[in-house]
């Protein structure tokens, strides 16, 4: 579980089966797309332990019953409760196993299924927890109080856990909070297991 509110040489949380420290946003429609923290799918297992944090309906993460056809556009964030106390550190780094089980075109960024860590210093002012576009002007915002870091979409990180490791130091000094977010940028062939994000690290160095 997450450590005290105040930032010490480090935060971590494991994302614990029951854990809760979190608060969720989401477009769901009728089939229940959230964030949450559990064993969903059971097709994905969790880089360590029993549960993840992650966006799906237990199975995907189409908002409406026949994936296929259009309509079925989903997103949201999970939002860190706890603010990280940065006082005293010159250094701050952000690392997390991260599973991408979306959508995969032939580009390393195309308009559909990003996936984001957002870290804000003013409760991410400006920049939506739900919306579904992308781009600059949909979930990646970038504003004076919050840093989106955009996740690498390409076969060597598609379908498996890898190491997400995140320079912030912009926060050094600073309170702020982080949160993940979710966006299929489209509105059809939402059927893939979802984002699963495991082993939360933040760093602080002196």
């Amino acid at each position: 579980s997450l450590h005290a509110p105040t930032f010490a040489a480090r935060m971590e949380q494991n994302f614990t089966c029951g854990d809760g420290g979190w608060s969720y946003a989401g477009t769901g429609g009728v089939t229940g797309v959230a964030w949450k923290i559990d064993d969903t799918p059971a097709a994905v297992l969790p880089f360590s332990g029993k549960c993840t944090l992650n966006f799906n309906n237990g199975k995907n993460y189409c908002g409406v019953t026949v994936c296929k056809d259009k309509g079925n556009a989903t997103g949201g964030a999970a939002t860190m409760d706890n603010v990280v106390d940065a006082a005293g550190y010159s250094k701050i780094t952000v690392e997390f196993r991260s599973y991408n089980g979306t959508e995969m075109g032939e580009s390393s960024w195309e308009e559909y299924d990003q996936t984001f860590l957002q870290v804000s210093t003013d409760g991410f002012a400006g920049c939506s927890a739900t919306s579904t576009s992308c781009g600059e002007n949909g979930a990646d915002c970038n504003t004076a109080g919050t840093k989106t870091y955009t996740m690498p979409k390409n076969k060597e990180v598609m379908n498996k856990w890898v190491k997400q490791t995140l320079d912030a130091t912009q926060l050094a000094g600073k309170k702020f909070t982080l949160r993940f977010r979710f966006a299929t940028c489209d509105d059809s062939y939402n059927d893939h297991p979802g984002w699963f994000v495991d082993d939360l690290r933040v760093y602080g160095k002196k």
